[in-house]
């Protein structure tokens, strides 16, 4: 809503920071709503000098420097918009269905006549054949019409709640997904409809914070927004402000991870989702739908586990020809309820990722552990290229993993970054053709070839790391990837190819479950293929600290990022231990910006900081399915004789949010000469415990989340209040059982 004043043009990358970037008001002073429909906004009950001009289409694919396509003279209050329709709303009670294929030559389909007095709004079914109609005013409610183009339009039914004439009562705003009409209301504030029948609409959820209804419009929720892949709801109260619900019987809620480019070497797309909330998923009526760049229709491959609890992936054969791709999940639970990621909202229909390829489909390759019991460190891994072209694994990992709960080896224990870790020689990550690439336990080439004698021309050498554990243990197994999903291995490759280094005949053998020994019998042996994945890892290029006087500015970039779903941070108060800072899940600022080989430049400020410390910060990636790593570690000390502080009382914590134990640090200004009061509070401002204070400057708590009476205290938002004379300091502390 702009009334009045011009079209703003937001940068909300940083949602806590959002900036202006420019102003727009061409041709108009005012507009009631905006509706963006891909690269077009309209702008709806246009107030403008130029007559006949109550709507305007803008197009926004520079989003800074709209340009204007066209304009139409009719007034609509709202509007909805798909593909090249565009409905409108008449209050006077009509509904105009134009043809904005062409923008700049607007044509009207036809009318809807008779819909009713204030005819608000209302949305469209995904099949386009039912439209929900709101009536704003005393006793306005939802009124359900068949708009099949082939049929004659009329109203199907209609439904109001139990107090719908109670008070000054409305319905604002409806909003379809699938079968579901979820529904935002002046007074009797959010419902929800099952619709699956159109001439019987069945109440099914309400969300009701205002009884009883007064006689005062415009109190409740103005709208809501049921799309998100989450299945969680937006629900908007104008005194309130934002509230998050989730109806527990619709479809599950998933979080996924968007990739707007993929580079690929073999021929297969993959991509996976966790499951938040919601009945079991039903992987055998759950499919992901795509189709490519080169063709219109659209087919579907099944959703499969994962094996790790609550996680499922998919998998396209790409097109070598094509140079995007479009999917989008349908997901059905165990009690039939469907979720539609990204979305049923108009303009989030599916996913467009781009498609890249960085080279022809991977040659054949083979990989053989060769223990050594005499001397573990010797043991190795031998990569064998079959092939008559060399081949670089720069951005390919080698994963000692063991079994999920599937069976399947997929759970990673080390993840080894042939790119990042242990380089020793500019073709420690070439494998030549016909040739080896030995990948060691650690040990250099000399101790290596001390034993195992000179390798030949045609082998490459890696000293590899202990961490690998070569030759050790049972219940591991080996898989080579390229990219950096760490946690998607379909191709565990331990194979029967022979050991040229470990001797003529030796094969790689499992002797008990995951123990790999050399082995003389070749049909003992277990064949694979290379497991690919078009996953980048996070490329970390810097990362620094800087302090500002009010905190410590942490400051990173990346070379590249596929698969990160974001970073966490961890934090250490001189030699304590590391705690858990802040990750992407509650600081916006640390979600990834984007996936693909151009890398991001990131800050966090950590305002939880006392004058004359030490501070170490570890900075890791985590990636969709969970696997975490950690990139750098810094430290940095806040000298006492840098600081200027605005406050004569500074209070930190750490973890916050924390679930059995916080340490709360307490600072004060030397000038404040008595013993402060140190206590915490609950939500009804009642205190449930008190900290004994000697006279000091400086004090080191630890709160178990527990009250004077060492009752253990419920998840919740707690205060933590430090007084001293007329000066007083409070901090807010999350406990998360």
């Amino acid at each position: 809503v702009m009334r009045p004043g011009p079209l703003q043009i937001i940068d909300a990358r940083d949602p806590y920071n959002p900036t202006i970037v420019k102003e727009y008001s061409t041709g108009f002073n005012e507009a009631y709503v905006i509706f963006i429909c891909d690269s077009v906004a309209y702008l709806a009950d246009v107030e403008s000098s130029r007559e006949g001009v109550s709507l305007i289409a803008l197009d926004i694919s520079d989003p800074v420097n709209p340009v204007e396509l066209g304009t139409w003279y009719r007034t609509y209050h709202h509007i909805f918009v798909r593909n090249d329709t565009l409905i409108g709303f008449v209050q006077k009670g009509e509904v105009d269905f134009l043809d904005v294929s062409d923008p700049s030559n607007i044509q009207n389909i036809y009318t809807v006549e008779n819909t009713g007095s204030k005819t608000h709004s209302g949305w469209l079914h995904d099949r386009g054949e039912l439209l929900t109609i709101d009536h704003e005013l005393i006793g306005g409610h939802l009124a359900l019409w068949d708009v099949n183009p082939l049929n004659y339009s009329s109203m199907l039914s209609e439904y109001s709640t139990a107090t719908n004439n109670v008070g000054e009562t409305s319905l604002h705003h409806s909003r379809w997904y699938f079968d579901l009409i979820y529904m935002s209301y002046w007074e009797d504030c959010f419902r929800v409809v099952d619709a699956s029948d159109p001439l019987n609409l069945q109440e099914v959820a309400v969300y009701d914070t205002i009884q009883p209804n007064p006689d005062a419009l415009y109190r409740g929720m103005w709208g809501c927004y049921p799309y998100l892949p989450s299945r969680n709801v937006l629900v908007s109260d104008p005194k309130v402000g934002l509230i998050v619900l989730d109806y527990v019987n619709d479809g599950p809620g998933v979080s996924r991870q968007e990739i707007d480019t993929t580079y690929f070497y073999g021929n297969i797309f993959r991509g996976q989702f966790s499951q938040l909330n919601g009945n079991p998923i039903d992987t055998s009526a759950s499919y992901v739908f795509y189709r490519f760049s080169t063709q219109n229709t659209w087919q579907k491959s099944k959703v499969r586990t994962l094996g790790v609890p609550d996680s499922f992936f998919f998998e396209i054969t790409l097109n070598s020809q094509a140079s995007y791709l479009d999917y989008y999940l349908q997901l059905k639970d165990n009690q039939s309820q469907k979720t539609r990621v990204p979305g049923l909202a108009p303009s989030l229909d599916f996913i467009r990722t781009k498609i890249i390829s960085v080279g022809t489909t991977i040659p054949e390759i083979y990989l053989s552990e060769i223990s050594d019991g005499a001397n573990a460190q010797n043991a190795f891994i031998e990569i064998y290229n079959a092939s008559g072209q060399d081949i670089d694994l720069t951005l390919a990992k080698i994963v000692r993993c063991s079994s999920g709960s599937d069976n399947q080896f997929n759970v990673a224990y080390f993840v080894f970054d042939l790119d990042q870790d242990e380089i020793s020689s500019p073709y420690s990550t070439m494998v030549p053709a016909y040739g080896f690439l030995i990948i060691a336990n650690g040990s250099d080439r000399a101790t290596f070839e001390s034993e195992w004698g000179p390798l030949p021309a045609n082998a490459n050498f890696n000293p590899g790391n202990s961490n690998l554990q070569i030759g050790q243990g049972s219940g591991t197994r080996w898989v080579l990837l390229v990219g950096g999903n760490a946690n998607a291995f379909d191709g565990t490759i331990i194979d029967r190819t022979p050991s040229n280094i470990g001797g003529e005949n030796q094969y790689a053998r499992q002797q008990t479950v995951g123990n790999w020994v050399v082995s003389s019998n070749s049909s003992d042996a277990t064949p694979g293929t290379l497991a690919n994945d078009q996953s980048l890892p996070v490329n970390l290029i810097t990362f620094e600290a800087h302090y500002t006087g009010s905190g410590i500015q942490l400051t990173w970039e990346t070379a590249s990022e596929f698969n990160n779903l974001g970073f966490q941070i961890l934090k250490r108060v001189a030699n304590h231990s590391y705690a858990l800072l802040a990750n992407y899940e509650n600081a916006p600022s640390l979600k990834s910006k984007g996936n693909g080989a151009l890398g991001f430049r990131y800050t966090f400020e950590d305002t939880e900081i006392i004058t004359g410390q030490h501070y170490s910060y570890v900075l890791q990636s985590v990636s969709y399915s969970g696997h975490t790593v950690s990139l750098d570690t810094l430290t940095i000390f806040t000298n006492e004789r840098m600081v200027i502080t605005n406050t004569p009382i500074q209070i930190s914590s750490y973890p916050n949010p924390f679930n059995s134990q916080t340490e709360i640090f307490i600072q004060l200004n030397k000038e404040i000469k008595t013993s402060p009061q140190i206590q915490i509070f609950n939500l009804n401002g009642r205190v449930i415990k008190q900290f004994k204070a000697e006279p000091s400057y400086s004090y080191h708590l630890k709160w178990d989340g527990k009250d004077e009476f060492s009752k253990i205290l419920p998840s919740g938002i707690y205060f933590l209040r430090v007084k001293s004379g007329l000066l007083e300091h409070t901090k807010k502390l999350l406990l998360v059982r």
